[in-house]
């Protein structure tokens, strides 16, 4: 609703520019120009502002998604090396056993 009004003002400047050009009445239609310039620039930035906050959300999201996937990697990684580390041991110890067995 915000927009809405001052879009259709900008709508109309453009409008009565055209009109006025097109007989000549060049005065008003610099007027209806210079008002067109001033309504249009502040809708294009906040169609920016609206498009720089949507990219940021989106970075915002990917950034935890990846910071997610990271710290799962890292579980994952502790777990590998944990488990090897128990399969060296079994083995070592395996090994003391079977030789103190055999001797």
């Amino acid at each position: 609703m915000y927009v809405k009004i001052p879009l259709r003002k900008v709508y109309v400047d453009s409008l009565q520019y055209q009109v006025y050009e097109r007989y000549g009445q060049l005065p008003q239609a610099l007027r209806h120009f210079e008002a067109y310039q001033a309504g249009i620039t502040p809708i294009l930035t906040m169609k920016q502002a609206s498009k720089m906050k949507k990219l940021e959300h989106e970075f915002e999201i990917k950034e935890k998604n990846l910071t997610i996937l990271n710290q799962q990697l890292q579980v994952d990684s502790a777990q590998k090396r944990f488990l090897a580390q128990v399969f060296i041991n079994l083995s070592i110890l395996f090994v003391l056993v079977g030789s103190g067995l055999f001797v």
